[in-house]
């Protein structure tokens, strides 16, 4: 089973970690599912550029179920792949204290993953192969600038992300992270994309990502 990205908060009654409602599945079909489930999640941290601020995140996250986590606005200067305790960290930054991507990856997927790839400093990718999958999979994680940023700073993004998904179009994609964007309400035609609880106007860069 392949569970889709999710944000390592908590939005609602059925989704807490452990979760406040009861499973009607059994003992057996519940050790099935744990053993095969992968967790990728986003998350915008702001910084991590110091040993405490990392530290923070690790108790944050440790009773919440995560596999890979991608992160953006890092802003650890440079590009590295640093081996923890019990996780892989990459991270790709140009800019010292600001924007910068990258990944957590517990430390059992080690002997899976292909590599890492920072594009940009706004988008890096992990390659990845997954048990019981023949294709490879591809997470590509990002982080959009505001819709404050000039018009050629925008357009250089999302010319890279593009060229990042046509180049692993064979793989499995999937694409998450900080868009710096608003949804706003759902519109006809977008039940399978949106959801229905979606508030507010659509922002500019909402409308980007959608014809992009």
């Amino acid at each position: 089973m392949f569970c889709p990205p999710i944000r390592p908060v908590t939005v609602g009654e059925a989704d807490h970690h452990p979760p406040t409602y009861q499973s009607t599945k059994s003992n057996t079909q519940k050790d099935k599912q744990k053993r095969s489930s992968l967790y990728i999640c986003t998350l915008n941290t702001r910084t991590l550029r110091t040993e405490e601020s990392l530290h923070e995140l690790e108790l944050a996250i440790e009773n919440l179920k995560w596999d890979i986590l991608g992160i953006s606005e890092m802003r650890r200067i440079g590009e590295g792949i640093e081996e923890r305790n019990s996780y892989i960290m990459y991270f790709k930054g140009e800019t010292a204290g600001h924007r910068g991507v990258g990944f957590l990856v517990k430390s059992k997927l080690k002997s899976q993953i292909i590599g890492f790839e920072g594009i940009s400093d706004r988008i890096a990718v992990i390659h990845i192969n997954l048990p019981k999958y023949r294709k490879k999979w591809t997470v590509i994680q990002v982080y959009s600038p505001t819709e404050q940023a000039t018009k050629t700073e925008i357009d250089k993004f999302y010319d890279k992300l593009r060229e990042a998904i046509e180049k692993y179009s064979e793989n499995n994609i999937v694409l998450m992270g900080d868009f710096n964007a608003q949804v706003g309400v759902q519109i006809p035609g977008e039940e399978h994309i949106i959801g229905k609880y979606g508030r507010g106007k659509r922002s500019l860069n909402t409308s980007k990502l959608h014809v992009s």
